[in-house]
């Protein structure tokens, strides 16, 4: 991975998620050209989820959820938790 790419997507950042889900998807589109399509990703602290589907599956896929659970220090920090994702 070139540094300016690893540079850009690890550490803090609101675009960070975005850039993971473009990085993985265009690598997953050179192997398997338009056979995956991205159904969800969230992300929590240093906790990033991405569930990915067959793209000819997706309308089969419905009803999709995503959630957090902060679970430190009374709920309020998220240094302990779960990222959920539902379809």
């Amino acid at each position: 991975m070139p540094l300016g790419i690893k540079a850009a997507i690890l550490g803090p950042g609101e675009d960070r998620p975005k850039q993971w889900d473009a990085l993985i998807l265009n690598h997953l589109n050179k192997l398997y050209p338009n056979e995956y399509s991205k159904v969800a990703s969230h992300v929590m602290m240093g906790i990033y989820s991405l569930v990915l589907a067959k793209t000819k599956l997706m309308t089969l896929i419905s009803n999709i959820k995503t959630i957090k659970v902060k679970t430190g220090f009374g709920g309020m920090v998220e240094n302990k938790g779960s990222v959920v994702i539902r379809y």
